[in-house]
């Protein structure tokens, strides 16, 4: 059996990439006999990251290629039908939905953010295409809520992040890509994952200045090349050490693990965070930051100031616990009935293609 993924994939985004690797572990651990293949922007990275089959999105001949021999298309996870960031995100995913319904193949939506699709255009052709899904699963209530409003009357089932069930590299790897990049942590410090947002960055840089006061070590950790320059400026704020983007997310998520708390502007930096036990502020410049804040217990603002942050490290520092571990387990247990129900269309779907 084959299974074809599509996604923000390729473009070096340590969030979508530990979607990538999530769903490759989860789908390759419970039918070993699958093959995957991805659609990437960075077909030879994907490769040389994953050990996955890849081709380039972009190119037509090879979408059509890659849809005609494989059983499934499986587009997920992420916000990737939404028209408020780009118009070209939900022309670019709905094309490959439609494409895979032109040529018959049956495709899941998995564990995917809906909307919002403000245009007319894009919730007609969501409504056609994602009602015609054999698996249709959302990441949050909010979505599945959106697409009643659309019109889609299949009933959609609400998942967790696939990144809930990511395995972190050996500490023996991750100590090892430190070495490679020149970097050496101490044994104790506090990670601070940022992000170029305008709105936040100076409350989130005179927080990382309090931490440093207060005599805490800090590393900064950019989840995307892009904010490498920011994450620069805010380590050397706080006479800290700035690392750069690792291009395996497992080994984001095991630097994660090993920190004694996390402010974080990325999603996913406080999902890593969640599922290692590690206590984190989220800022959540995001209603979905805001959501897995307020679901897990860990405090969040907006614009948090340094009062805060640093008062919550202290309470981290005496044993106070804002995590809810029952909270993480839930969405860990919602994502492997997901990766269930994905797998038995698999099968499903193998076994057809090959009676």
């Amino acid at each position: 059996m084959r299974a074809l993924l599509s996604g923000y994939y390729g473009f070096g985004n340590l969030g979508d990439e530990a979607i990538l690797a999530a769903i490759a572990q989860e789908l390759v651990r419970a039918l070993p006999e699958v093959e995957i293949e991805v659609l990437s922007g960075a077909p030879a990275d994907t490769k040389s990251a994953y050990g996955l089959e890849a081709c380039d999105r972009w190119r037509l001949s090879c979408l059509w290629r890659a849809l005609r021999r494989s059983d499934v298309l499986i587009q997920g996870g992420g916000g990737l039908l939404q028209d408020t960031t780009s118009t070209l995100s939900p022309a670019y995913y709905l094309g490959v939905l439609l494409a895979a319904w032109l040529v018959g193949k049956p495709y899941a939506i998995f564990c995917q953010g809906i909307g919002p699709l403000r245009r007319w255009l894009w919730q007609r052709l969501a409504v056609f295409l994602l009602s015609r899904a054999q698996l249709l699963i959302v990441r949050d209530q909010e979505s599945a809520e959106s697409l009643l409003r659309m019109g889609v009357r299949k009933p959609a089932e609400v998942a967790g992040d696939p990144a809930l069930l990511l395995e972190p590299t050996a500490p023996e790897e991750t100590q090892r890509w430190l070495k490679e990049t020149g970097a050496r942590l101490p044994d104790q410090y506090w990670l601070v994952v940022p992000r170029q947002i305008a709105s936040v960055e100076e409350a989130v840089t005179h927080s990382v200045e309090a931490l440093a006061r207060s005599g805490r070590l800090v590393a900064v950790l950019p989840f995307q090349v892009a904010d490498e320059a920011l994450a620069r400026q805010t380590a050397a704020r706080a006479r800290g050490l700035a690392l750069t983007t690792p291009k395996d997310p497992r080994i984001a998520a095991s630097l994660v693990a090993q920190a004694q708390g996390v402010l974080a502007v990325r999603l996913h930096a406080l999902i890593f965070a969640a599922v290692a036990g590690k206590e984190s502020f989220g800022v959540d410049y995001d209603p979905k930051v805001a959501a897995f804040c307020q679901a897990v217990g860990y405090p969040h603002s907006p614009q948090p100031t340094a009062q805060q942050v640093t008062a919550w490290a202290t309470q981290v520092e005496d044993g106070h616990g804002f995590l809810q571990p029952e909270a993480v387990e839930r969405m860990q247990n919602s994502v492997r009935y997901a990766f269930g129900r994905l797998a038995e269309l698999l099968r499903q779907a193998g076994a057809a293609s090959s009676a």
